[in-house]
């Protein structure tokens, strides 16, 4: 399933397959992807969090936003507030 939304001036576009989630997130003419691997969207479904929350953090703060973050449950803490 595809989505897309914008956040501020970033098009977000999304991608869900059954074993990961991919943002692909676009501003000017940079385009930037999240992957989340199962695991850590395992841990977010267990506390209610939506992936979604985590890519809006990503953005928040720009030193976090790299040419590809990926996410796994090791290190999903580091991305959320």
């Amino acid at each position: 399933m595809t989505d897309k939304h914008y956040y501020g001036n970033y098009e977000v576009v999304e991608e869900r397959e059954s074993q990961k989630y991919v943002a692909t997130i676009k501003i000017h003419n940079m385009v930037k992807k999240v992957v989340m691997q199962d695991d850590a969207l395992q841990m977010l479904a267990q506390n209610d969090v939506l992936p979604e929350t985590v890519v809006h953090n990503i953005i928040k703060e720009p030193n976090l936003l790299k040419e590809q973050v990926i996410i796994s449950g090791a290190n999903l803490a580091q991305y959320l507030d």
